[in-house]
């Protein structure tokens, strides 16, 4: 969004304001408006969403404000306002005074801020310390004592004891017990019994029983012929 522009203008002993804005490049337009006191006398507004996608667009936008400012105070000087003005009962002289230059705004351009480079500190080295030699201490010499040579004493010869023998025990060898044989028993065969054959009897036949005298007559003659 590109900063207004605002001007106080007098015309025929009456004080005049004109405003000029954008309205962003959402929307893509520019709003000039006269005003007398608070009151809106007159608006015109025109569109650059031909433009809004050009790289330079802040400063295509900000020459049609200064423009399209410029030509509302002309209209104003040169009376196209004079019917608007009288419709709303603003009491007009014929004096004119000269027309006062627009006060232009500059444009507000984000300051950049200076990269702050990181200072760079210098490197402490180390202080080097001396080194510290060692003093030397003189080697002290030992004291060199007389040997003393030991008292010889007389050697005494242990008394030999005798060395007693171990009484050996007799082994005892282990009894051999006799290796008990079981006794073996003789195997029982069975009895065979013998098989009992039964006894075949006689099949008795049946003595038939004569039917009549002559059968029984017949019979009898038969058993005393055998």
């Amino acid at each position: 969004m590109v900063g207004g522009f605002n001007h106080n203008f007098r015309y025929r002993g009456h004080m005049f304001h004109v405003q000029t804005e954008d309205s962003g490049v959402k929307k893509a337009e520019i709003t000039s408006l006269l005003y007398s006191g608070g009151t809106i006398l007159a608006r015109h507004t025109s569109s650059y969403e031909e433009q809004r996608d050009l790289p330079n667009v802040a400063e295509q936008v900000e020459e049609r404000m200064k423009e399209q400012h410029k030509q509302m105070l002309r209209d104003l000087k040169n009376g196209g306002f004079d019917d608007r003005i009288a419709a709303m009962g603003i009491a007009l002289t014929g004096d004119e005074a000269p027309v006062e230059k627009p006060v232009e705004k500059p444009v507000e351009k984000p300051i950049e801020k200076p990269i702050e480079k990181p200072i760079e500190k210098p490197i402490e080295k180390p202080i080097e310390k001396p080194i510290e030699k060692p003093v030397e201490k003189p080697v002290e010499k030992p004291v060199e004592k007389p040997i003393e040579k030991p008292i010889e004493k007389p050697i005494e010869k242990p008394i030999e004891k005798p060395i007693e023998k171990p009484i050996e025990k007799p082994i005892e060898k282990p009894v051999e017990k006799p290796v008990e044989k079981p006794i073996e028993k003789p195997i029982e065969k069975p009895i065979e019994k013998p098989i009992e054959k039964p006894i075949e009897k006689p099949i008795e036949k049946p003595i038939e029983k004569p039917k009549s005298l002559r059968e029984l007559v017949t019979l009898y003659l038969k058993a005393g012929r055998k």
